[in-house]
């Protein structure tokens, strides 16, 4: 048996091949951050929706600290 000579491959079908799993490999990049777009945003307008009357206070008075001879303002309810 002889061997069949391998015929090189024309530079259109490489190019055409090329070129498809470049447009595939794109669209799943942009198909995968618009998913991630669309939960982020879902995830936020939940966690907006239900804010607790906790995070809405006014803004707490700090009680000021002499700590290793700097002067430190802490929160009252931290301090110890």
């Amino acid at each position: 048996m002889q061997k069949r000579k391998n015929r090189p491959r024309t530079k259109q079908s490489v190019r055409s091949r090329r070129t498809s799993v470049i447009a595939i490999a794109v669209t799943a990049v942009i198909a995968i951050g618009a998913i991630t777009v669309a939960s982020k945003q879902l995830i936020a307008s939940k966690s907006s929706k239900a804010v607790s009357p906790l995070t809405t206070k006014a803004t707490p008075k700090y009680v000021t600290v002499k700590v290793a001879g700097h002067d430190v303002q802490v929160d009252p309810q931290t301090d110890s």
